[in-house]
């Protein structure tokens, strides 16, 4: 039987020093290209379409697109807070989640704004969550059609505070049902996220 398929490898490119959002000050930065591969023997082969670019922080992995080299090389308290690729991504799973039974309570809206607030650092609201959730509800976005051209954009660091993210609000209500199950393992399988490395995730998420 031969095995073949497509999966994103990610590879380097320039380098150089950025002001990081996250870590306030002066950090060595990597740019990162996702590359679709066609895969035989799960061996990247040949390679096929670019699926995006990041510039990654050396020192706190968090990921960002290209605007983030253009801010000022100090920090300034009329900077406007600048968002990771990670946190924008996981506000709209999220919420895609929430919305999956058909039913927003304001418990599921609160757990949404801590898990945000809790893995991002950030301190969102529980307005900011509900328009969230609203303009998602709007979007008629699913899962796989959101995170379908988000690969690209997002780092291993990034992609495993989405999913943590996503267990945390599917578990929000006390009943992981077989919807939310559904949208875990499309976001998985659009993600990358093997086996193994799904139980690095749950693993770290018992702890």
């Amino acid at each position: 039987m031969i095995f073949f398929g497509t999966r994103g490898v990610t590879l380097t490119g320039d380098s150089g020093d950025f002001l990081c959002p996250q870590c306030s000050k002066s950090c060595t930065y990597k740019r990162r290209k996702v590359r679709r591969f066609f895969t035989l023997y799960f061996v990247p082969l040949i390679p096929l379409n670019l699926l995006g670019e990041y510039i990654e922080c050396q020192t706190c992995k968090t990921a960002y697109n290209d605007n983030v080299l253009e801010r000022r090389k100090s920090v300034s308290t009329d900077d406007k807070p600048f968002e990771a690729e990670y946190e924008r991504a996981m506000r709209k799973s999220m919420a895609i989640m929430v919305l999956a039974d058909g039913e927003v309570g304001q418990t599921e809206v609160k757990a949404m704004t801590d898990i945000y607030n809790s893995i991002s650092g950030k301190e969102a609201t529980f307005e900011d969550m509900a328009s969230e959730i609203e303009v998602t509800k709007g979007e008629g976005l699913t899962i796989e059609s959101y995170l379908e051209n988000i690969n690209g954009f997002v780092n291993r660091s990034g992609k495993e505070l989405l999913v943590k993210a996503l267990i945390g609000i599917a578990y929000a209500d006390g009943n992981f049902d077989e919807t939310e199950q559904k949208i875990l393992i499309t976001a998985l399988a659009k993600l990358d996220i093997s086996k193994e490395h799904f139980e690095e995730i749950m693993s770290d998420v018992k702890n």
